[in-house]
């Protein structure tokens, strides 16, 4: 029996607008627990079955600049995701198409198009700085 591919949703709140300081926060459900997250500074993006993840930028990221770029691996050479940037850089979904427990952990690269300032960061590992 074949089962459809599920999807899940994390909003993605960048404080800051250039340097070192910017920080990223995240709100979701995990389908791993049932639990609901709120601004919280790591995502725990493990999946059970083959998952969509679409991550959206909220409203005051966008008004302040903020676009999705890429993602690479972390460390660099570890396995990666498919990814798809989504209009104007306000989303990016990554995309999981193995049927077994797995973890990839990545970087999210960010661009401020109002600053010029870039960040990126791993959502599993907080707001710790990341690979260029």
């Amino acid at each position: 029996m074949t089962s459809a591919t599920a999807q899940r949703t994390v909003s993605i709140g960048i404080q800051g607008t250039s340097g070192p300081n910017v920080q990223a926060s995240y709100s979701f459900w995990s389908p791993n627990d049932g639990l609901v997250r709120v601004a919280a500074n790591q995502c725990h993006l493990t999946n059970h079955r083959a998952t969509n993840t679409l991550f959206v930028l909220d409203y005051q990221s966008t008004l302040n600049g903020w676009t999705m770029v890429e993602i690479s691996p972390n460390p660099p050479g570890a396995p990666a995701l498919e990814f798809l940037v989504g209009p104007q850089g306000t989303s990016l979904m990554t995309m999981d198409i193995f049927e077994h427990m797995r973890k990839y952990a990545y970087f999210i690269h960010y661009k401020n198009t109002v600053t010029g300032g870039v960040a990126v960061i791993d959502p599993q590992e907080g707001n710790e700085p990341g690979g260029g």
